[in-house]
């Protein structure tokens, strides 16, 4: 490497490199105890200063540079290099942020004047005004490579952006050692990113390439994650759009997103509105400046990947009133701020969102330019998607042990739900000291059955109700279980057709709701209380087709509807309750049609307490299905 100009060995520090040299190999043979920081600093601080600015400071015109640095480390060791080539100047830095009381430092401009800050805003506003010049700090990696020949002595190595992307000044400094090669000092910076790629955890997140359950979400992310990597590589500013992860608790979306981060191999810095509050005393500076400090840290670390979790803890500002609005349209609007700057500036940062609600979120906070990518994440659908979570989760534990049982009972499970079932299992194996076995995993997933028989039988032949009645409707049933929660003795999911409903397919969901009401009073004792839920869910719905959907038989809608305007409204109510009779009707007619296999499927839930979409389409057959009594398990 070849240096503006040749100096004994014992005045190194006075050097500065020409990174603009060639860069084969070095040609100047330094001495292993050179300093590193300075080296570094140095060199990157030179690299940074455009031609334009490099003349003015030979001219020594008293012009004013302004130069954002990625951290406070880099802020610092600029400052100093600043003040050493070029003596005849004075510096202003702010490596954190001013008091309220502090006087901020305003040289006067007889000569060149540097501010220095990763904050501009940390300096004095005079300056900032008056500045002549404004620079990024630059890392670029051929200069840390330059830099690691001249500190070694040896012939220079490849750096690329992902060898060095999100380190701070220690960390490369660190990577630096006597007597270490340039090979060995970049393997140290590798894995220094790679150790922050994801935040510490019990186990290692895997790799996009190696999740399961993420179907669509997952492939979206790993075409992002090249974009990342190529735009990473191209040594100048990017953009990355910004991300929204929406879905059910427990899905996985901060699972994805670590992924991703520990895929690029770059940094992963995560926040929420919550850890804002908790940041300070719960003011509204309080709360600006921890919302403030996330995106700096995120821009100093870049290329980095950034997640907003929870973020419908940020309300919907059409939906506030009075004191709320006043206090939150602030929050707000500065987040919004914040992202603009964040994407306008080339800053390297991928910024993801994450939220269980979707619908609640402030239209301006994800509309394109902010969050362009709105990605569904739907957990693990299919068994072997199911699976597939499980072997993760497990690991090495049950290799050669089929897992079906398992796979089963955890149809439409998430994988949070799936990991906490496996490490219930663990626990239960160690207190009774042996290893890991099936029973332990189904034990944890559906505890042992406390329940009378006789009421199992009573649940079964409802849930199988809504289950035959549903799909012979056409309506998506994806299974049904007698997995009992706080809430429900069990349940049956249905699954989305799509977006759009005409008011016929959205009475058969309501029939397929009544069913178990009407498997009640025809197939088991009669109506009960465990037919309420479905009560208030049919009647949600029909209500909606005539007051929200405009479905009914006028024209007029509301945007929100409350179970309010049926005591305000006797015609509604009216309307209403005729569309439920009818509907409940329609779903006594069903059950009576379909009891063979309401039968079948009961049965198959008490010996099973689940069952899936293939054993509904089996029992249930096509319409065109003639069905005979088989031998049951437990008759009417």
């Amino acid at each position: 490497m070849k240096f503006a100009a040749r100096t004994p060995a014992r005045d190194v520090a006075a050097e500065v490199p020409n990174v603009e040299a060639d860069e084969a190999e070095s040609d100047w043979p330094l001495a292993p105890n050179y300093a590193v920081r300075p080296l570094i600093a140095r060199a990157v601080f030179k690299d940074s200063l455009t031609a334009k600015i490099q003349t003015d400071l030979r001219l020594r015109k008293p012009v004013t540079i302004l130069i954002t640095t990625p951290t406070a480390d880099w802020t610092l060791a600029i400052a100093a290099q600043a003040s050493t080539v070029y003596p005849f100047s004075k510096v202003a830095s702010a490596a954190k942020a001013p008091s309220k009381s502090a006087a901020l430092e305003c040289p006067a401009p007889t000569g060149a004047v540097f501010g220095i800050s990763p904050n501009l805003s940390w300096l004095s506003p005079t300056v900032v005004a008056g500045a002549d010049h404004k620079v990024r700090l630059k890392i670029r990696p051929s200069v840390i490579g330059q830099a690691l020949a001249s500190y070694c002595g040896k012939r220079r190595v490849p750096v690329r952006n992902a060898d060095v992307s999100g380190l701070d000044l220690p960390d490369i400094v660190y990577a630096m050692r006597p007597g270490s090669t340039p090979r060995q000092c970049v393997e140290r910076m590798r894995r220094a990113v790679e150790s922050r790629s994801a935040p510490p955890a019990t186990k290692i997140v895997p790799k996009l390439d190696e999740l399961s359950g993420y179907g669509a979400a997952a492939q979206t992310m790993k075409g992002l994650a090249s974009d990342f990597e190529r735009k990473r590589e191209t040594a100048v500013p990017f953009t990355m759009p910004g991300v929204l992860l929406h879905g059910r608790p427990g899905c996985g979306k901060t699972m994805l997103a670590q992924s991703f981060a520990r895929s690029v191999k770059a940094p992963f810095l995560s926040t929420s509105v919550a850890h804002w509050f908790r940041a300070g005393d719960g003011h509204l500076g309080d709360v600006a400046i921890a919302a403030q400090r996330f995106f700096d840290r995120a821009v100093a670390q870049a290329p980095s990947v950034a997640l907003l979790d929870e973020i419908d803890a940020i309300p919907d500002r059409a939906a506030m009133e009075g004191r709320d609005r006043s206090f939150w349209t602030p929050i707000v609007t500065g987040l919004l701020m914040q992202i603009d700057e964040l994407r306008r500036g080339g800053s390297g940062v991928i910024l993801i969102a994450a939220t269980n609600h979707f619908d609640q979120l402030d239209t301006a906070l994800i509309r394109p330019g902010r969050f362009d990518l709105h990605v569904e994440i739907k957990g693990p659908e299919t068994p072997a998607e199911v699976e597939s979570v499980f072997r993760h989760c497990l690991e090495d534990d049950l290799g050669g042990v089929s897992i079906t049982p398992a796979v089963r009972l955890a149809s439409l499970a998430t994988g949070a739900e799936i990991d906490s079932w496996v490490r219930l299992a663990r626990d239960q194996a160690a207190r009774a000291s042996r290893p890991l076995s099936l029973t332990d995993l189904i034990d944890a997933i559906a505890p042992a059955e406390d329940r009378p028989l006789e009421e199992l039988k009573e649940i079964a032949l409802h849930e199988a109700a809504h289950a035959a009645v549903g799909y012979w409707l056409g309506v998506n049933v994806q299974s049904a279980t007698l997995l009992s929660t706080s809430t429900q003795a069990g349940s049956t999911q249905i699954g989305p057709d799509g977006g759009i409903f005409s008011r016929v397919e959205l009475e058969r969901r309501a029939t397929a709701m009544l069913a178990g009401r009407a498997s009640d009073e025809i197939l088991s004792r009669g109506v009960t209380s465990g037919a309420a839920s479905d009560l208030h869910k049919a009647t949600a719905l029909v209500l909606d087709i005539h007051v929200r959907l405009g479905l009914g038989e006028t024209l007029l809608a509301r945007e929100s509807v409350e179970f309010s305007h049926l005591l305000l409204d006797p015609i509604l109510r009216a309307l209403v309750e005729d569309d439920l009779r009818r509907l409940m009707e329609d779903a006594r007619a069903h059950v009576r049609r379909l009891e063979i296999p309401i039968r079948t499927l009961a049965a198959q839930l008490v010996q099973n307490r689940v069952i899936t979409a293939d054993d509904i389409a089996a029992a249930v057959g096509s319409r065109d299905s003639a069905w005979t009594h088989p031998q049951l398990e437990f008759e009417r």
